[in-house]
């Protein structure tokens, strides 16, 4: 995710089997909150030799937040509340990850 002017972005997306039915418009957001197969991921780290991975060139701004997360914390914490968190603390990064 990044926070830029107030507003947070998912700047990539998860690797599960939920959203690629998603993406692939074969579910709907309804039907996906309770998919019963939503942990299946489609890439993870550490399970073969090499991976394929997003990469995205981002322009950095001044008061830019980045946050690093698994795929598991979609849906878990709304975006809004993210961010909230995140800018409620300023730049006492460690009590937001708390």
């Amino acid at each position: 995710y990044r926070i830029r002017d107030g507003k947070i972005e998912q700047l990539t997306q998860d690797h599960s089997w939920v959203n690629e039915l998603l993406e692939d418009k074969e579910i709907t957001v309804e039907e996906a909150k309770t998919f019963k197969q939503k942990n299946v991921i489609t890439r993870a780290l550490g399970t073969r030799p090499t991976v394929k991975v997003d990469l995205r060139i981002e322009e950095l701004k001044s008061g830019d937040y980045f946050i690093l997360c698994s795929d598991g914390l979609t849906g878990e914490i709304p975006d809004e509340k993210i961010k909230d968190i995140v800018l409620s603390n300023g730049d006492d990064l460690e009590k937001s990850c708390d």
